[in-house]
């Protein structure tokens, strides 16, 4: 998963409504329902973009929330 580090327009992600997607400090790259190359992401993480300074980082994705809004455990038991 990546966030966002620096605001930005994607030049390769153009809306035909809205023009090319603007991204905030802290939205996760990419948007829902938008699928980009590993190219583009080693681009934007990179200094080899339009703003010569890395615009997004790889970040751990957080651990899913149950009902009760705590972080689900995740099962490491063998089966015996």
């Amino acid at each position: 998963m990546h966030k966002v580090i620096k605001r930005f327009h994607d030049l390769h992600d153009h809306d035909k409504v809205k023009g090319y997607h603007e991204y905030n400090v802290d939205d996760v790259y990419p948007r829902e329902g938008y699928e980009t190359s590993e190219d583009r992401i080693a681009e934007l993480s990179g200094d080899n973009n339009a703003q010569g300074t890395p615009l997004i980082a790889e970040v751990e994705e957080e651990p899913a929330e149950n009902a009760q809004g705590t972080p689900e455990k995740k099962n490491n038991k063998k089966d015996k």
